[in-house]
């Protein structure tokens, strides 16, 4: 064969694989859809919540190709909500916005039996905070249970609904983005009370596990890690008096450091879930596209779960509510709820998980009598406000920075500019009490906000009284 006729059919040869390949990537290959209507009956993980936590975990258990995941979400889809991943536009996404649960602290207060509801919360309207979370189901329900075959079934009978829009990624898609662990002490803390495998050095390699940290000189130091999937900065808005906040902290005796280091006081310039201009939630950083090709993943978006089926003592699967029908799905290995501090205590009570005076008080039979809901705490939180004679315009977030066409047009083009923060600059852990060096954690913690004259946003969304 001519030297000729051989090049002539490595031409043709690499011209059919080049014609094979693009026919099988385009038109034999079918690209896996994970968002379901209909659904099989059985998978081997459940997941109910697909919030900051549940994200991740349809992310790491479905990195296992030998078994299915489903998971289950009350609200939509990351994307239905444009303003989601602008840092900027935080504070639109938290009151009314159709991806919040729009709880108020009001009803948990009344329900803590001596607790002399007439004085608290006088600062806010109707003596209702607002309790933001990741989005609303509003439902009127009768709740009945019954025994069949040795399985527990929770009948609820909706009376009447509405179901809103909530979303993938819980909390983490609309909270202001603070980058924030928590000291030391309070791992070893839970350590010590029991929870085996949650002392600071447990978790820590988590931390870094996950984290992307852009801070220069963080890249090699052993409390923080680079390369995780999900991209921790600083501000890239800085306003010029972050100094004296950190110069005031140690005129106070706080030492500028960092204060994700597991320290117990300390005041640092912040740092937040915001990569490249946009906010990092565990739906942006852990159901990537490359994820939900996985054909082992299930998603099922407005379902939502109302129990979990037992058979005897053993969780076998959840029944949920998608588009006014209840359906139910079994599992193979396990449920895992990560429906939040609220969701997840809810589905327990309603399952018959709780305290046996509570549950036989709304007629739910009894699976298991445990605390369940018992010590449910919540942060306060005050804000104070200063003005200052210099013109910080360039540095303040507000409605009017916000939506200027400059502002616009640098974070549409460059993802730079006022949109990439949440007009979170800066922070300081601190003790207040006389006997402050036996406390093993802090007891206040202060966050440096720069938002301009215009604070009509972050009164609305803490529910403050106009007096």
């Amino acid at each position: 064969m001519s030297s000729t006729s051989k090049f002539e059919l490595a031409v043709k040869c690499g011209t059919g694989l080049i014609a094979s390949y693009f026919a099988y990537k385009f038109v034999f290959r079918q690209a896996h859809n994970p968002y379901l209507d209909t659904f099989a009956t059985n998978f081997d993980y459940v997941i109910v919540g697909g919030g900051t936590a549940g994200c991740i975990l349809a992310n790491r258990l479905s990195e296992d190709p030998n078994v299915t995941v489903l998971l289950l979400e009350a609200g939509g889809k990351y994307e239905v909500n444009a303003n989601v991943k602008v840092p900027g536009a935080v504070g639109t996404l938290q009151i009314d916005s159709g991806i919040d649960w729009n709880y108020k602290e009001y009803f948990i207060l009344d329900r803590m039996k001596g607790l002399p509801q007439k004085d608290v919360c006088k600062a806010f309207k109707g003596r209702c905070p607002y309790w933001p979370r990741g989005k609303v189901v509003v439902v009127s329900v009768d709740t009945t249970l019954s025994q069949q075959d040795g399985k527990y079934y929770i009948y609820i009978a909706v009376m009447n609904s509405m179901i809103l829009v909530k979303i993938l990624g819980g909390s983490s898609a609309i909270n202001y983005m603070v980058y924030m662990r928590g000291c030391k002490a309070d791992f070893d803390t839970w350590q010590k009370s029991g929870a085996d495998g949650w002392s600071y050095d447990d978790v820590l390699p988590y931390f870094k596990k996950y984290e992307n940290n852009t801070r220069s000189e963080f890249r090699d130091d052993p409390q923080h890690g680079t390369g995780g999937p999900v991209t921790i900065s600083d501000s890239l808005v800085e306003a010029p008096y972050v100094d004296a906040f950190l110069k005031a902290g140690e005129d106070a005796g706080y030492p500028t450091c960092d204060i994700n280091g597991g320290v117990k006081n300390g005041f640092d310039r912040g740092q937040a879930f915001v990569g490249n201009g946009k906010r990092q939630s565990t739906a942006e950083c852990y159901l990537t596209s490359e994820v939900l090709q996985r054909k082992n993943l299930f998603i099922g978006i407005d379902c939502y779960v109302t129990k979990v089926i037992f058979q005897e003592k053993r969780a076998i699967g959840v029944e949920f509510l998608k588009s006014q029908k209840i359906q139910s799905v079994y599992c193979n290995r396990e449920v895992v709820l990560s429906g939040g501090i609220v969701g997840s205590t809810q589905l327990l009570l309603l399952s018959g998980i709780g305290p046996r005076n509570d549950l036989e008080d709304l007629n739910i039979p009894v699976v298991a009598d445990l605390p369940v809901g018992h010590n449910l705490q919540s942060h306060h939180c005050m804000l104070l406000s200063a003005s200052t004679t210099d013109n910080i315009k360039d540095y303040s977030l507000n409605k009017k920075t916000a939506t200027s066409l400059s502002t616009l047009l640098k974070y549409i083009i460059f993802k730079e500019g006022m949109l990439t923060s949440s007009g979170y600059q800066a922070s300081g852990l601190y003790n207040v009490s006389e006997e402050s060096e036996d406390v093993p954690w802090a007891e206040m913690l202060i966050h440096l906000m720069c938002t301009g004259p215009d604070q009509t946003v972050y009164y609305k969304n803490f529910s403050y009284d106009d007096k």
